[in-house]
Formats: C-alpha cells, structure tokens, sequence
C-alpha cells in the first residue's frame, strides 16, 4: 500500500535534518518489507541470482549498518485485509490473461515477464517459499546474528536464538497478514531500522511511536524523497535510484509541534494523509497533500479522527478552498451536531457544482454527501489499520464505507 508522495515532502521540506544519506545510529533490529524484494529487473535471468541478490545482498547490507537482527517480512494472505483486492484488482486490469494457480510448481527458469507473474498471489507464494527454503540453508550456520522470516504463523528464527516480542507469546490470535503492518512488532526490541520503498512506511511508524511511546531510534531506509529539481542519471540517461535515512523520532518531534492541541498528533497526521487515498481509500477530489496541510490548524483544535468531525474538517477545507465562488456564510461550519454536519456538505456539494465559477472537470468529479460520507470512514478505517495492525476490524463489519459486491469488496457510493 501507499500515500500520496507529497506528504513526504512536507515533511522533508521543513525538517531536512531528519533525512540523510547514513544512517544517523546503529540499529539492533532491521525489519526488511520482503514484498518489494520480489519486484525485479531484466538483468536478473536465473533463480539463484534472483535469490543472491534480492535476498542476500540486502540482508548483507542489513547486517552492515551494525544490526544484529535481521527480520525479512511477507506477507501472509490469509489475514490481508478484504479491502485490499480493490488495490489488487485495479493492478490486475492491466497485466496479460496468465495462467498460475496453487497446485503449480514453479519453472525451471524465470518467466521473462516477471513483472506480470509476480503480480499473481499463487505464484509470488510459491516464490516466498522458495526464498524462505533458501534462506534457512543460506543461513543454517549463522551463529552469531539472526535472521528471521516473519511470514506465516509464529516467526522463524534461523541463527543466533533470540526472545522474540512478548507480543507472540501473548496467545492472541493475530491477523498478521501485510508486511507493513507486521514490522511495528518488531520496534520492541530496540532500536529499529525499517528497511521499504513503500510511503505508507512514514504514517504508519508515527503512529505505531506515538501509541507503543516508543523512546529508541526508529529509522527507515527509502527512496530519496527530491523535493526540487531532477536526481542524478545513469549514462544512458535513466533515473538513477538514490535512498536515504529517515529519522522518525525526530519527524514525530515536528508532527506534535504541529499539532500541539491534537492528544495524540500522529493519529491525526495519518488521518490527514489518509484522507488524500491510499490503497484504501480514493484520492480525494480537487485537494492533494498541500491544501489540505493548510488546514492543520484547524485540525489541531478538534478531533478530526472522530467521523463527525472528520466530516466537518472537509467541509471547512472545501469552503475555504471554493470560497471565492460559492457563498459560505451560513453553512454553521462549527456545529458539532452530525445531522448539521452532514447537512452542510449537502449544501457544500451542491453550491459547488451549480457554480459558474468552477471548472466544469472539478465540478463533474465533485463527490456528493453520499461518497464523501463513505469516504471519511474508509480514511477513519485506514486509520484504525494503521494503529491496531494486528487487531484491526472487519472492513465490512460495521460502517467503513466499504460494501460486498459479488465475491469483491468496492467503495460505498461507487
């Protein structure tokens, strides 16, 4: 899953310092999104040169920032959220018709259209379970550090033994299923490097900082964030892919400073990101990142993670953003009734596409009360995701905007 790539900018460009090309402290743990290390390149053609270097070579690197345990993560598809497939089925729509299923063994060489099998649930499991075999053999004499496999069950550790969370003792059924969310497990035994290309990293270590009051160094390696200007080229004049250290604790510092009437900053930070789509919720109409950031202040003085106010909070940020063109006046912006708060949308929404004022194109794509309603609660779910993880709830129990159609799970008001 993944955010809107401005918020890390955001947060790059008024805390520079906390993004650097080394990483700042030696970790204890790292914890490697295994998921992204199965994406690949051309150049790579042979299953053992699949697993040197996307699984060696990057547990190597792992163990040299001075980590004594390396997690390397998947993710168990059992426990993945029922939200998911609208992200999985919208990546579907554009691969080629390709036959793989469970009782598959797989080939003796790698599919030179990797990109299309890896998107296949069977077939990247079936490569899991390659990795992890290899991984016990590549290992079996470690005896000094640790490797661990966090896939499905209990995690399995290969290696120097080690105590793991007390989390996995606590005989609570857990729904382990995104590697994204089975990382923030791992922050108990210390200082914490997380090791992903994914952006809903940042919201999620936040929040999982704030809530488990972790005080260690928490960092993430990721792509460079550019907030000016191209990055460096190849000689062939392709992109080349920069990474950096990015300090948690010291950008939690900066989100309470932002929000220092919020009880619990972080929470409501992700929540604004949420807002803006993710892989559970839909990008929000005619306001990215930037423009809804402007409202922060506004979000610090109410409780913008409660659904009423969340409703209010986008009704404010529209009327401030459409107000030279519709009357806001009497809209009662503040009334904490949800009935009223509700209303004003309506109202909202209607100005909005009767205005002469406003391009046709945002007019067509504004969201009536309906959807919009739908959509705060599957940012408020989102959000519930990111701070449970384990424990989140149903996305179809209860109301989460989030409705069964057939044997798929879409967006209420669709």
């Amino acid at each position: 899953m993944t955010i809107h790539s401005d918020w890390v900018k955001i947060l790059k460009r008024a805390n520079a310092g906390a993004f650097s090309s080394r990483c700042p402290s030696q970790p204890y743990v790292a914890f490697v999104d295994g998921q992204i290390k199965l994406m690949c390149g051309s150049h790579i053609k042979t299953w053992a040169q699949f697993f040197n270097t996307q699984i060696v070579a990057t547990i190597d690197q792992a163990f040299a920032t001075g980590a004594e345990v390396i997690v390397m993560g998947f993710d168990d598809y059992t426990f993945v959220p029922a939200a998911k497939n609208m992200t999985q089925q919208k990546r579907m729509r554009t691969m080629p018709s390709l036959s793989f299923n469970e009782q598959d063994e797989l080939p003796a060489s790698m599919p030179e259209n990797w990109s299309d099998y890896i998107r296949i649930r069977a077939f990247k499991a079936k490569v899991i379970a390659f990795v992890a075999r290899n991984m016990r053999r590549h290992y079996a004499s470690e005896y000094l550090r640790t490797v661990v496999i966090d896939w499905t069950g209990p995690p399995e550790i290969i290696g120097k033994p080690i105590v793991l969370p007390a989390l996995f003792g606590s005989g609570e059924a857990l729904k382990r299923g995104e590697c994204d969310i089975k990382a923030f497990a791992w922050l108990a035994l210390g200082p914490t490097l997380l090791i992903s290309t994914d952006g809903d990293f940042v919201p999620l270590a936040l929040v999982q900082i704030e809530k488990q009051a972790v005080a260690h160094p928490v960092y993430i390696h990721r792509m460079l964030c550019r907030t000016a200007g191209p990055g460096k080229r190849k000689a062939d004049g392709s992109q080349r892919r920069e990474f950096e250290f990015v300090d948690l604790q010291q950008l939690l510092v900066f989100v309470r400073s932002e929000f220092p009437q919020a009880p619990l900053p972080a929470r409501t930070f992700a929540t604004m990101v949420a807002l803006t789509g993710c892989d559970f919720s839909m990008t929000l109409p005619g306001a990215g990142p930037a423009k809804i950031w402007q409202q922060r202040r506004w979000a610090s003085k109410h409780d913008i993670t409660e659904f009423s106010c969340l409703l209010a909070f986008v009704a404010h940020m529209y009327s401030s953003l459409f107000g030279k063109h519709i009357n806001t006046a009497n809209l009662g912006l503040d009334s904490p009734e949800l009935g009223a708060i509700v209303r004003v949308y309506d109202q909202l929404s209607a100005s909005v596409k009767r205005s002469l004022g406003i391009a046709e194109r945002t007019k067509s794509s504004f969201w009536d009360g309906g959807r919009m309603q739908a959509h705060v609660r599957n940012s408020l779910w989102t959000l519930a995701y990111w701070t449970d993880t384990h424990a989140f709830p149903d996305p179809l129990s209860g109301k989460h905007g989030f409705e069964k159609r057939g044997n798929l799970v879409a967006f209420e008001g669709c």
